[in-house]
């Protein structure tokens, strides 16, 4: 389960970003059906922090759901891949040189890397599902055990890059 996280220190210069954040176990019992909103205070700044917590059937539910939605979402790249296959060899075996036979397989190979794009990230922003949502505003945020976060983005100018 995620834990509560706010954040301690946020600093950003022109070539990096970096946060800390100081994090604590959320004590919150998962309701017997359904969802229920409790109230967690913050250990670092006393201030109340409402967060939605979902029973475990509602939590299964909803997994499935976005499992259901990157499966679908991989089966219409599947799909945009073999149209733009398959629409190519009809252009190679007929000697077609068709502008919109060429850019419907362009369209389809796009749309599959687009939508397999999609599926992908997806997955991963939905991976550690586990039935938490935190109240927006709150100042604060939901994340993993030990992430305290520290997380940093430099932009590479070295060799003259300008």
């Amino acid at each position: 389960m995620r834990h509560l996280a706010h954040l301690v220190e946020h600093r950003a210069d022109i070539d990096s970003s970096s946060a800390t954040y100081a994090l604590q176990p959320i004590d919150a019992p998962r309701p017997a059906a359904g969802e229920s909103t409790v109230e967690v205070t913050c250990a670092t700044c006393g201030r109340p922090v409402e967060l939605t917590v979902l029973s475990a059937a509602a939590l299964r539910r909803r997994r499935a759901r976005l499992r259901a939605g990157v499966v679908a979402l991989y089966l219409a790249a599947a799909l945009c891949a073999i149209v733009g296959v398959v629409t190519f060899g009809v252009i190679a075996a007929r000697d077609l040189r068709s502008g919109a036979a060429g850019w419907t397989v362009v369209g389809m190979l796009f749309g599959t890397i687009v939508l397999g794009w999609i599926a992908h990230t997806y997955r991963h922003e939905h991976a550690d599902e586990d039935g938490l949502r935190i109240a927006p505003g709150s100042g604060h945020s939901l994340r993993p055990a030990g992430d305290t976060g520290y997380h940093q983005y430099h932009l590479d100018t070295a060799g003259g890059g300008e």
